[in-house]
């Protein structure tokens, strides 16, 4: 009868191990390998990769047939508050309007005249024709230092063309010489005319 009994009991631990170890799962009927009472976890989807980075706008180009170093010249600081009028008295401090047509003045940006005048690297673009963003003279100046200390260590240097489609073109009666006779009358203020208004 002992026997019996163990045996019972052995059957009964046998059951009992199976049901608690993944047997039939008595609600859904299938076999389930999770602890009763728990949710089946459901995996993460997979990263999603992060949107590539804008290109960065290609670098501005000078106008057809002026130096790269003017490239984007009308993005620089402009000194002048409003645009100077053809003719005005602010265009005409040599007693004639040199460069003719609405006019603009930038420098490289950043650059500041001190009590010593421009720095070092300094280049202004002057700007002029009928219509301010459509240039048919670009005038213009590099302060480089040990250059020409005669002249304010200034290179000068003039562009033009006829109309506002065309490639700009200088020439020897466009450069140094013939701009310091005017400029020349301006060493208060670094042989640049145009107040700085910015």
């Amino acid at each position: 009868m002992r026997g019996a009994r163990l045996i019972a009991a052995g059957l009964v631990s046998c059951a009992l191990a199976v049901a608690g170890c993944g047997g039939d799962d008595p609600v859904a009927g299938t076999a389930t390998s999770e602890a009763p009472g728990t949710i089946a976890s459901t995996p993460a989807p997979p990263p999603t990769a992060a949107a590539p980075e804008p290109a960065p706008p290609p670098p501005p180009e000078p106008l057809a047939g002026l130096p790269g170093d003017t490239a984007g010249y009308e993005a620089w600081d402009r000194i002048n508050a409003d645009p100077i009028p053809d003719g005005s008295p602010a265009a005409q401090r040599v007693g004639f309007d040199a460069h003719g047509g609405t006019k603009n003045v930038y420098v490289t940006p950043g650059a500041e005249r001190g009590p010593d005048g421009w720095p070092d690297g300094t280049i202004v673009v002057k700007a002029a024709g009928d219509d301010p963003g459509a240039p048919t003279l670009i005038a213009i100046m590099r302060k480089i230092a040990g250059s020409d200390a005669e002249h304010g260590d200034w290179e000068f240097v003039e562009y033009k063309r006829d109309s506002p489609g065309e490639t700009f073109a200088t020439s020897a009666a466009l450069r140094d010489a013939t701009c310091w006779s005017c400029h020349a009358t301006a060493l208060d203020t670094d042989w640049v005319f145009t107040a700085d208004d910015r």
